[in-house]
């Protein structure tokens, strides 16, 4: 085939860019050598073979589906359903299918982040990274570790960081938006964006000599200073002279030259202080009386107010931001060491370090011969939204294969250029076919057009070519953005963002596709809404409906602008009982049931915590009938259902019945509930993993079977407790703390069979299509974003929020947004297949209301109304039938609840569970031979009840937790609460009626630590000294004291029954004192401690003599 070096290809919106990039590939792949070769051997010019031909997407769906598509039109070639393609025939289609069938890898078809990531991990080592490193695609997951560590330093007294942290939340608490007086989490948040921003931009020179906090407090004194002193002149001047100014401009002047007055109550923007001259400030009497020196000390004064208002802003910004930036800069500087420890990377270092990696004069042969393969044909979909980095990177490949006769062709749109925001720097499309470096191994590059439209009908195609066809005119591109920028914006920039605009619309005009006939578009200019209402809630779901009539609602979508634009969308539909889909109906922690079911993991890792046990009391969803688990043997009469009213007045009643936990006062009220329902996932918690807890829920309650709809959020649950479990997090509070800060981005898959309307916004919509799209919302806001930027400012660096003051960069930001604006309206009405309906906001909706008035009117002005008063071109549609709806979720018999580990549908629903005490944990694992826990070592052999056992053991767990403070009963009381407090808050296992529990044990240990010899015992002891015997065996005494004077060994127990001391106990204590007398070659006394007795036993130094009773 002719050899095309570089192709650009524009692909507007519809025009079958997959398709068209679909067809490259499998020409370049006719074309290729079966077995592939090493990317460690010299090349051939001009030979390639299979994984030598690299398409690269941005997503891993787009990825996935030109997989597909391949594979697709390979298979139909083979079978003859489609003629072959050019440099196929049937035989070789079928080979390449059979090649693809058995290695589906060696189409080297993937996304640009994974070969970015590939080149960087091949390079690990020499760019100083683990071999196995992770990339972390959220910085605050990498940088949250960094300000704990931080933040703690600050705590033990690091000045330069107290400094920062106290000046840090000042600014949050005195000067943000905040309203409240935990600041923390804001500060954290703030620290992690500007370190976010720094990284990105490493290689800002500006950044790197960031003038110090005083030199911008100086300046920022001098502007002040400046502004006092000509105020105070020009007010002696008037005096001089005899002038009568004008009020206002008296009242200026004496703020100005006050200095106790604040910089930010400084009149700076007074308009007497921008006249044009100082007779506009004076009264009628004084015109024409001002000499040439008060009109200069005016001019000088109008300066110093301009500096203030101007510089002073940037610099007033810069010195509020400078807490966050010191810390942020602390932050990176250790980056380096943790990603060296954790082997953790964030995902935006990637594209420099790949370009790092590639190159010198042999970076990219070496990384050639480390993929296994040399890289000959370069094909890169939606090419305008590569970030600068990302082009940077891939270009020594880039230039590799053109230097071998290879090829690279660019597909993409910048009409469809919405990622900005994220780094997407959409002129490059432009700009790589005029590259130097490239034009020289291509210099004839060709540029190829879809202008046809096949996805859209005849109507919808010919309104969008009509609307944005417009902008591809820059005279009319420069009016639409002058009515969404300020009026001051300098006019050479509105030049160049208007050329910018119109070389993205200047193909704008698609053709209908054959048989793409009819099509509607409708719009509706929303009435003026009171303030705080919406004049799209009543419209929305009326639409909606009707819709409904002609379409099934998986076939209709709302488009917004924003979440929470979503949020609103979805709760109208819903309560019009308009099934919705959206991105947030899909997360799991918006899934009630999975919202109760990590409550029911909250409260068996923390019995205590009300709201957890609430949430699983009265959610019900997760609950089953309590009937459903009872026993025929056991219950007479099935125990009934608690209806919320009954929960409810059962809540309401026990208010104020002292600090009982809800569980405690459940399990008192309603004790046959509790044991059906709670008491053998409470009884057992510590025996199961968060991932077999909630498989025995499962198992038990018969949630599968009961809930057929949440069945995609079940297994989605599944996998979320199964991966963590395979991360190292077993236990509840380790799942419990991965959720919270993971969770909320877990999601299910969405069912292709669902019936629903979608929901998303327009960035999740690029690249799919609807047949009917309603476009509700077009205020979008024109705003500079969030982002700092770096400045000069009389010679001092800084970085600032950006605001007005700073003049270009901020006027660039603004113009850049506006242009984003108009590029989303685009995506958005091209979605539409067959209807679009767009709701045309209010006047004073903002800039974009007044550009979308303008840019629509020559399509609106003279065009007929229906008589509800929308605009409609096309034919207005006849309804047609709809198949009637099934219920959107299956029956509960079609679950096949044994597909969930732990279920058996069959044997669930005849099961009769047996009592609590024998009820056996995980019975569902098939024949397991061993499964032991340390908890198995509670219970004895003769069966002995492990409640005695585990109060010993946490009896001991607390005494780990004392430390005496003073010597006083008081003191020592106070010791005990707190030991006992700290305890029971980290003991690992659940503990029956936990408030008569820590009074005993305070009491216990209070009793202890106010023996005079507890304090020098706990300050020399050693808690569970481990002694060796002759055979090996370990034994651990519980509190071995050796102060340089004597050797003690001490056994603390517990239980009241029996004569003290007891037998077996005393042998124990007298084996310790021969192991310690072998191993020290000392003499020891050993002293049993019976906590709940309040006695002691005290054992002589000999060893022979009995026990006897201590003081």
């Amino acid at each position: 085939m002719n050899r095309v070096a570089l192709r650009q290809i524009k692909a507007s919106a519809g025009s079958g860019k997959t398709y068209a990039l679909t067809g490259d590939f499998l020409r370049l792949l006719a074309g290729a050598a079966d077995e592939p070769r090493s990317g460690c051997r010299v090349a051939r010019p001009g030979a390639h073979a299979w994984p030598e031909i690299l398409a690269v997407t941005f997503t891993n769906r787009a990825a996935t589906e030109m997989r597909e598509r391949v594979l697709s039109r390979l298979k139909d070639m083979a079978l003859g359903v489609i003629p072959p393609e050019k440099g196929w025939d049937a035989a070789g289609a079928d080979r390449a299918v059979d090649g693809l069938l058995r290695d589906f890898g060696s189409l080297n078809i993937r996304t640009i982040d994974s070969l970015l990531h590939l080149i960087v991990r091949l390079a690990a080592l020499d760019l100083d990274l683990a071999p196995d490193f992770e990339p972390c695609f959220d910085d605050n997951e990498l940088f949250a570790p960094l300000l704990d560590d931080l933040a703690e330093r600050a705590r033990e007294g690091d000045p330069e960081l107290t400094d920062a942290f106290a000046g840090a939340c000042r600014q949050i608490l005195l000067y943000g938006d905040y309203r409240g007086f935990l600041a923390g989490d804001r500060v954290r948040a703030r620290i992690a964006e500007l370190a976010s921003y720094l990284l990105r931009h490493q290689d800002n020179l500006l950044l790197e000599r960031l003038a110090p906090p005083e030199h911008i407090a100086a300046r920022l004194a001098r502007l002040r200073a400046d502004l006092r002193e000509c105020a105070r002149a020009l007010r002696a001047s008037l005096n001089e002279a005899g002038l009568e100014a004008h009020a206002n401009l008296r009242k200026a002047l004496d703020r100005c030259a006050d200095p106790a007055c604040p910089d930010n109550a400084l009149p700076s923007d007074s308009k007497m202080l921008a006249k044009a001259s100082l007779d506009d400030c004076l009264n009628k009497a004084s015109k024409g009386k001002a000499d040439a020196a008060c009109e200069r000390r005016y001019a000088r004064l109008r300066e110093a107010a301009a500096a203030l208002e101007g510089e002073g802003a940037v610099l007033r910004g810069a010195l509020g931001l400078m807490p966050f930036t010191r810390l942020a800069r602390r932050l990176l500087d250790e980056l380096g060491d943790f990603q060296r420890k954790t082997g953790k990377v964030p995902a935006s270092r990637v594209p420099v370090l790949a370009g790092r990696a590639l190159s010198g004069e042999y970076g990219v042969n070496e990384a050639f011969c480390r993929m296994g393969s040399r890289l000959t044909h370069i094909l890169v979909d939606e090419f305008q939204d590569t970030s600068v980095d990302q082009w940077l990177a891939l270009k020594p490949l880039v230039v590799e294969a053109l230097a071998r006769e290879g090829s690279l062709t660019i597909v993409g749109d910048v009409k469809q250029a919405i990622y900005g925001w994220r780094g997407g720097e959409a002129a490059l499309f432009d700009l790589v076919p005029e590259d130097a470096a490239l034009r020289r191994l291509a210099p004839a590059p060709e540029i190829l057009s879809l202008d046809r439209n096949w996805r859209s009908r005849e109507e919808v195609v010919a309104w969008n070519n009509a609307v944005f066809s417009q902008l591809g005119d820059k005279g009319r591109a420069r009016e639409i953005l002058s009515l969404m920028l300020p009026a001051d914006t300098d006019a050479a920039l509105l030049d160049d963002a208007a050329a910018m605009l119109a070389a993205a619309f200047a193909d704008a005009e698609q053709q209908a596709a054959p048989g793409k006939s009819g099509g509607v578009v409708r719009l509706r200019a929303l009435p003026t809404a009171p303030a705080g209402e919406d004049g799209v809630a009543a419209l929305l779901p009326e639409r909606v409906a009707e819709l409904g009539e002609r379409y099934a609602w998986s076939d209709i979508c709302v488009l917004t602008r924003t979440n929470p634009q979503s949020s609103l969308a979805a709760s109208l539909l819903l309560e019009r009982g308009i099934p919705v889909v959206t991105q947030g109906s899909l997360l799991l922690a918006e899934q009630p049931l999975i919202i109760q079911l990590v409550a029911l993991l909250a409260f068996l890792n923390a019995p205590e915590d009300d709201n957890a046990f609430w949430t699983v009391l009265a959610g019900a969803d997760l609950l089953p009938d309590p009937a459903a688990l009872a026993s025929p043997a056991a219950d007479s009469v099935a125990p009934a259902a608690l209806d919320a009213a009954t929960l409810n007045d059962w809540a309401a009643r026990r208010t104020g019945r002292g600090r009982r936990s809800l569980a405690r006062a459940f399990r008192a009220d309603f004790p046959r509930h509790w044991e059906l329902l709670f008491a053998p996932l409470h009884d057992a918690a510590g025996l199961l993993t968060p991932y077999d807890t909630v498989c025995e829920v499962f198992r038990r309650w018969r949630v599968p079977a009961r809930h057929p709809e949440a069945d995609g959020f079940l297994r989605r649950f599944l996998e979320v407790l199964h991966t963590a479990e395979q991360r190292g997090l077993s236990d509840l509070a380790g799942f419990l703390d991965y959720w919270k800060t993971h969770g909320g981005e877990e999601k299910a898959p969405l069912p292709e069979t669902m019936n629903a309307v979608t929901i998303m916004t327009i960035h999740k919509a690029k690249g799919l299509q609807f047949e009917a799209v309603i476009a509700p919302w077009h205020d979008f806001p024109i705003k500079a974003g969030d982002e700092p930027a770096p400045c000069e400012a009389d010679g001092l660096a800084a970085l600032a929020p950006l605001c007005s003051a700073m003049g270009e960069p901020y006027s660039q930001a603004l113009a850049d947004t506006a242009r984003e604006a108009l590029h989303l309206l685009y995506v958005a009405w091209t979605r539409a297949v067959s209807e679009l309906h767009c709701f045309l906001p209010a006047e004073g909706k903002g800039r974009m209301a007044v550009a979308l008035t303008s840019l629509l009117a020559p399509l609106l002005n003279d065009a007929e109304r229906t008589e509800d008063g929308d605009w409609m071109f096309g034919a207005a549609p006849e309804a047609s039938p709809v198949p009637a709806r099934e219920p959107e979720a299956p029956a509960a018999s079609h679950v096949e609840e044994d597909a969930y580990p732990g279920t058996d549908a069959e044997a669930a629903a005849g099961e009769e569970f047996p009592e609590n005490d024998e009820w056996r944990p995980m019975a569902w694992l098939p024949r397991l031979k061993i499964f032991r826990t340390p908890l198995q070592d509670w219970l004895d052999d003769d069966g002995r009840s492990r409640a005695a056992k585990r109060r010993g053991t946490l009896m001991h767990h607390c005494l780990e937790r004392l430390r005496i403070t003073g010597r006083t009963a008081a003191s020592a009381r106070a010791d005990a609460a707190q030991a006992v407090q700290h305890g029971l808050r980290t003991f690992p296992l659940p503990v029956p009626d936990p408030e008569a529990t820590a009074r005993d044990l305070t009491e216990a240990l209070a009793w202890y630590a106010a023996l005079p010899e507890t304090a020098r015992r706990m300050a020399f002891g050693t808690p569970e000294h481990t002694l060796l015997d002759a055979e090996g065996n370990a034994h651990r005494v519980d509190l071995l004291v050796d102060d340089g004077e004597e050797l003690v060994a001490v056994e603390y127990k517990t239980g009241t029954s029996g004569d003290l001391p007891a037998p077996d106990h005393a042998a124990q204590l007298r084996g310790y004192l021969d192991l310690l007398r072998v191993a020290s070659g000392r003499t020891a006394r050993g002293e049993l401690v019976y906590l709940d007795r309040r006695e002691r036993f005290v054992l002589d130094e000999t060893g022979e003599r009995p026990l006897k009773a201590a003081s």
